[in-house]
C-alpha cells in the first residue's frame, strides 16, 4: 500500500488472490476521508465496490513503475487482455500502432483463442488519403504481416523493460521445463512473450463505433466480434 497524497491512500489489488500472479498488475483501491461510503440504496453493489480497510475498487489496471508511481493500464474490464498467461494493455499497444503512418484509428482488444486464452486483435480505420492510393494500385490499406513488422520495431524496446519483471515466473518456468526434461532457453521464453503484444488478426474498418460520449464500447465490441468468431 502507498500514499498518494495526504489524504488518499492508494493500493493494488491482485486478481489471483493466492499469490502466484508476478506481473504486479491489478486493480486500483483507494481510500480517502472525503471518499463516498456507499451507493444510495444500493447494498449490493456497495458490497461489491469495497474491500476489507475502506477501499473502494476503481475498476483501473494499474502497475507501479520503477520510481513508484502508478501507471494506469486501462478499464480492467475492457483494457486489459489475458494472452498466454500475461497481462496486456491495450492502451499501450493502441499507443503504438496509432504512430503508423497508414492509422487513422485504432481499437486493440482480446478476442477467444483457444490457446491463449485471449490473441491480441486491432480494429484499424487506415488514414483516407493512403488508403485511396493503396486502393489505386489494388492493395489493402495495410496488411497484418506489415503492421506487426513496423510495431515489432516499436514494441521491442517499449517492451522489454516491463517483460524484465516476469524474471521470477521465466525462472519458475525453466524449473518446470527442467523438471520435465525439456530444455528450452529463456531467451526463447522472452521470444514468446513479446510476440503475445503482436496482433495475430486485423480488422480494416471505414469508422470506430462510438457512443454518445465518443466512446468506443469494448466490452460490446468484442462480444459482437467473438459472436462473429
Amino acid at each position: 500500500m502507498s500514499n498518494i497524497s495526504w489524504f488518499v491512500q492508494a493500493k493494488i489489488l491482485p486478481e489471483d488472490a493466492s499469490g502466484d500472479d508476478t506481473t504486479g498488475v491489478g486493480e486500483l483501491c483507494i481510500k480517502s476521508p472525503s471518499l463516498f461510503k456507499e451507493y444510495w440504496k444500493l447494498p449490493e453493489v456497495t458490497k461489491e465496490s469495497f474491500i476489507d480497510g475502506g477501499f473502494f475498487k476503481t475498476g483501473d489496471a494499474v502497475k507501479v513503475d520503477d520510481d513508484g508511481y502508478y501507471v494506469i493500464l486501462g478499464r480492467t474490464s475492457a483494457d486489459i487482455m489475458k494472452v498466454g498467461g500475461y497481462k496486456l494493455s491495450a492502451l499501450e499497444i493502441e499507443s503504438v500502432l496509432l504512430e503508423h503512418p497508414a492509422v487513422s484509428e485504432c481499437c486493440v482488444l482480446g478476442l477467444p483463442d483457444k490457446t491463449y486464452g485471449e490473441a491480441v486483435s486491432a480494429i484499424i480505420v487506415p488514414e483516407a488519403e493512403l488508403k485511396k492510393n493503396r486502393a489505386e494500385e489494388l492493395k489493402p490499406a495495410i496488411g497484418l504481416e506489415e503492421l506487426c513488422t513496423w510495431a515489432k520495431e516499436r514494441l521491442a524496446p517499449y517492451k522489454v523493460k516491463p517483460l524484465l519483471h516476469h524474471v521470477e515466473t521465466f525462472a519458475n518456468v525453466s524449473e518446470r521445463c527442467q523438471k520435465e526434461g525439456k530444455e528450452k532457453k529463456m531467451t526463447s521464453i522472452l521470444v514468446q512473450l513479446f510476440q503475445h503484444h503482436l496482433p495475430t488478426r486485423l480488422f480494416l474498418w471505414e469508422t470506430l463505433p462510438r457512443n454518445a460520449m465518443g466512446k468506443v464500447n469494448k466490452k460490446e465490441l468484442k462480444k459482437n466480434l467473438a459472436a462473429e468468431g
